[in-house]
């Protein structure tokens, strides 16, 4: 049953159908009330075209069928279902402000946050502490959740 389940799917896997039904379950009540009704109306065109397939499967396959029609595919880019004008705009929109954000040379917040107590990292590493002792120094009395490899680097790069 298994393969035809997935034949009727369009070859959808066991994961795939069952991330269908996690985000049908995490759609807003009217949503889901829209994507059951139809699966209603898929399970009657299955019923016709299968009808060696037992009930329970086609209700099932009718309800995957559904979620894929409703918009599943278009959100996890499966090219299922064509996409408007705005949702292109949208892609195009988030595209060209990762390569923005990835063009700036901007630090990661760990860093930021090592380089706020800088003067503390010196002070302890001058007073022959290592970089293990200065990371849970850190971790504990900062909330710093920092490697001592890290330092390390850190280290080499500003004092050296």
């Amino acid at each position: 049953m298994k393969d035809i389940v997935e034949r009727i799917t369009g070859g959808l896997t066991t994961k795939d159908r069952a991330k269908i039904l996690r985000w049908i379950s995490s759609l807003p009540e009217d949503e889901f009330i829209a994507i059951l009704q139809d699966s209603f109306n898929k399970y009657h065109s299955l019923k016709t075209a299968y009808s060696h397939v037992p009930r329970r499967y086609l209700q099932y396959c009718g309800l995957i069928l559904a979620g894929r029609e409703q918009g599943w595919d278009t959100i996890n880019g499966k090219g299922y279902r064509v996409a408007g004008a705005d949702q292109f705009d949208d892609w195009s929109h988030i595209r060209e402000m990762r390569i923005a954000n990835l063009s700036r040379d901007r630090s990661s917040p760990t860093k930021r946050k090592v380089l706020s107590h800088w003067g503390e990292v010196v002070e302890l590493k001058n007073g022959n502490i290592g970089f293990r002792r200065i990371a849970k120094y850190l971790r504990k009395y900062k909330k710093i959740n920092v490697s001592a490899s890290y330092l390390h680097l850190m280290w080499n790069d500003i004092e050296k």
